[in-house]
């Protein structure tokens, strides 16, 4: 068996005849567990002080105890015209606030959002990768490029720089779980996602 051959042995003993399909059915009855319901995370705040073009770039990721006081902060800002020093409440990295930029995007549809998320949490682990807790990288490598192709056409092949070392804010301690089979790697990821969906918002600005 020569290294191709090995390769799609390893691809195939993790993937077995999994597809998105199981990928999202797995992913969405861990959340549904915990009474997570997706459309809460996204949060819009309208206003007629700014342009529609500056307010594409308004995107933050606040804490859901934050939400007020942080609304408040920032629709005064708008209302005196403070735009260039929006405090954003936030310290995401430009590879995370990428992430939540192109979840804004597709936030209508779940699917989207679902494959983002999980895309996300695995190309988070690229650059430190977990050799001893995951399966190997050439399976999460497949799976990746399984999860891409579902993702929006408008979000290009590479939506995030190779130098991005975090693409999520809220990552797991991956080196305290051993994680050996698809299902088991979906729903520990989903448990990542759960912990971003009901301690934060996403919040757009969008013009009235």
């Amino acid at each position: 068996m020569n290294i191709e051959e090995r390769e799609l042995k390893i691809i195939s003993d993790f993937m077995g005849k999994s597809d998105w399909d199981l990928i999202l059915s797995t992913w969405k009855m861990e959340v549904d567990y915990f009474g997570i319901n997706l459309d809460d995370f996204f949060i819009e705040i309208t206003s007629n002080h700014i342009d529609p073009e500056s307010a594409v770039k308004m995107c933050f990721l606040w804490q859901r105890d934050q939400l007020k006081q942080r609304t408040d902060e920032l629709l005064g800002q708008l209302s005196n015209r403070t735009t260039s020093f929006i405090k954003r409440g936030d310290c995401l990295s430009s590879g995370e606030r990428n992430t939540m930029t192109y979840l804004s995007k597709v936030k209508h549809d779940h699917e989207q959002v679902i494959a983002l998320l999980i895309g996300a949490s695995l190309r988070s682990r690229f650059n430190r990768y977990p050799v001893d807790q995951w399966p190997s990288r050439i399976a999460i490598e497949a799976l990746y490029e399984l999860i891409q192709s579902y993702w929006d056409q408008s979000l290009g092949s590479k939506p995030w720089h190779s130098a991005c070392s975090s693409v999520l804010p809220v990552i797991n301690q991956d080196y305290g779980f051993s994680i050996n089979t698809l299902s088991g790697l979906i729903l520990y990821l989903a448990s990542e996602h759960c912990k971003l969906l009901s301690k934060y918002n996403l919040v757009q600005v969008v013009v009235k």
